[in-house]
């Protein structure tokens, strides 16, 4: 009996540490699954205690091309829109993996809109994904006020 309850302690430990929210999400859209010509992703940007780490990732069968440029659109929580043109690294047979964004803070907390439209088409491209990977900002210590 007291190995059972000892049991049952460590089951309902390990249930509470593994429910815990992940530090990162990751998005794939398939190419078949475009809408109108962009790779869309949802972005729960919505902690403020954290920054952000935002980074590309795509498989193209075969080689051809260096470099993809891309159109990047990303819509605030109430509707404003930011945008920029950027260029992805591509090539590698097993992958392509890119850094987008370090330590992004957004300048409106929840869940954004991030549409992704390649300015070229790669027929062998077999999608987008997109990892928002999410840190901890470290507090500085205001050492003036002490």
């Amino acid at each position: 009996m007291k190995s059972f309850k000892l049991l049952s302690v460590f089951i309902g430990l390990a249930t509470l540490v593994s429910c815990r929210e992940p530090l990162s999400s990751e998005i794939f859209v398939r190419s078949d699954q475009m809408a109108d010509g962009a790779y869309e992703f949802a972005l729960d940007m919505s902690r403020g205690e954290y920054s952000y780490d935002l980074s590309f990732y795509t498989v193209i069968d075969g080689k051809g091309v260096s470099e993809l440029p891309l159109y990047i659109e990303l819509i605030s929580p109430s509707g404003t829109k930011y945008a920029e043109n950027v260029s992805m690294e591509v090539g590698e047979s097993t992958g392509d993996l890119q850094l987008y964004r370090s330590s992004l803070v957004p300048v409106e907390y929840g869940i954004w809109t991030m549409r992704v439209t390649p300015m070229i088409e790669i027929r062998q491209m077999r999608g987008m994904g997109l990892i928002n990977e999410r840190k901890e900002i470290k507090k500085k210590w205001d050492t003036e006020n002490f």
